[in-house]
């Protein structure tokens, strides 16, 4: 398990600070890309002399349109699955350890103990448990924004863990296209991405759709493609 002491958080802020303010424009939507005597002109403002498009795959998609709509169009065809955490606080229960995967029937993928694999995550009393929900194997039950998914989700934990007490909900989130499904014939894509990347095209495309998802996974996939990228004049 790959974190960061203080959270994910501490990774954009050192990618932020090494950027600078100077060279990020925020708050813009980019809305259509064209070839333009070896630029790449964004929105008909911007030039560019290459474009990485690192988004999901709905909205490379719609971008890459421009560029080749046949890759377009292949990329679209990428599902995603809906995926919900609830963040619980509990007692601490000496005989838990990093967490669990779920099995048969439950709701619950799986519970990390993010107290546990993390320092500095809850008070030496409690634990603090990320519970992940949803997903391929339950779509239906990802949203847990609804009472009665909720309650599930405790009852199982509870069960699970053999807790005295019922664990208090700090957080939920929701993500409607959270985990990028690898379906099957999926390598047709990534060599056809491979190929194109590999061409002379200025605008490139990388992201968790394409090669695994996972912040350790991501990372390792963007030093590989970081070094392939040509120096363009």
């Amino acid at each position: 398990v790959l974190g960061f002491k203080n959270g994910t958080q501490t990774f954009l802020n050192a990618i932020a600070k090494e950027l600078g303010n100077e060279r990020v424009i925020l708050n813009t939507k980019v809305e259509k890309l064209k070839l333009s005597d070896g630029f790449v002109e964004i929105n008909s403002e911007l030039k560019a002399k290459q474009v990485i498009l690192a988004t999901d795959a709905s909205a490379s998609a719609d971008l890459i349109k421009f560029i080749d709509l046949d890759l377009a169009n292949n990329i679209s065809k990428v599902k995603y699955s809906p995926l919900g955490l609830i963040h619980l606080v509990a007692k601490q229960n000496s005989n838990f350890g990093a967490g669990f995967l779920s099995v048969g029937k439950r709701a619950t993928l799986g519970v990390l103990c993010s107290s546990n694999a993390f320092e500095g995550r809850a008070p030496e009393d409690s634990l603090l448990l990320t519970c992940f929900v949803g997903g391929a194997k339950n779509p239906e039950l990802a949203d847990v924004r609804d009472s009665k998914i909720e309650e599930l989700v405790i009852r199982e934990v509870v069960e699970t863990l053999k807790l005295e007490s019922s664990p208090q909900i700090i957080n939920k989130v929701f993500w409607k296209n959270a985990i990028p499904n690898y379906e099957l014939g999926h390598f047709k894509l990534q060599e056809m991405v491979e190929c194109y990347n590999q061409s002379d095209n200025r605008v490139k495309l990388f992201g968790s759709w394409l090669n695994g998802a996972g912040i350790g996974k991501i990372i390792e996939n963007a030093r590989r493609f970081s070094s392939s990228l040509k120096c363009l004049n």
